[in-house]
């Protein structure tokens, strides 16, 4: 695959994340991402999109989330940047992966999610704003064996 980007900014605004669902959907479709990269990185942007807007601006103004999205020839590099409050989310708590729904404690089971999913996973506060980093494997859907296949 041929390096291509996509950027864009959003107010940090719950209505404004199917819009920006849409919108990395697009892109990612039309850089012929395999299914399964595209619904790990909506997962990931989804989990890591709405904890900024939850958890970043406690004072309720609006701020601006920059999203962008990079295909490069093995991976997809997913950056956004904030200026809200500092948090580095590689050192929540991890979840209990392995527990069961209704054992598991409230919290930090989407970043839990996020980590395993990462190649690499990287943060740092620069310039009063937060910077989240992460490459996640262009791995492509495996196909369907056809019955003459399985035989």
């Amino acid at each position: 695959m041929k390096h291509q980007a996509w950027n864009t900014t959003v107010p940090n605004r719950m209505d404004e994340l199917a819009s920006l669902s849409r919108e990395a959907e697009g892109f990612m479709a039309s850089c012929g991402l395999p299914e399964r990269t595209r619904f790990t990185a909506h997962m990931v942007i989804e989990e890591l999109v709405t904890n900024c807007i939850k958890y970043s601006f406690p004072q309720g103004e609006e701020h601006l989330i920059r999203l962008s999205l990079q295909v490069e020839p093995a991976a997809l590099r997913l950056i956004i940047a904030d200026d809200g409050n500092p948090f580095d989310p590689r050192t929540a708590p991890a979840s209990c992966l392995d527990c069961s729904l209704c054992d598991a404690p409230v919290g930090g089971l989407g970043l839990s999610m996020v980590r395993s999913v990462a190649r690499d996973f990287r943060y740092c506060r620069r310039n009063g704003q937060n910077h989240i980093e992460l490459v996640l494997d262009l791995t492509p859907t495996p196909p369907v064996p056809d019955a003459a296949s399985r035989s």
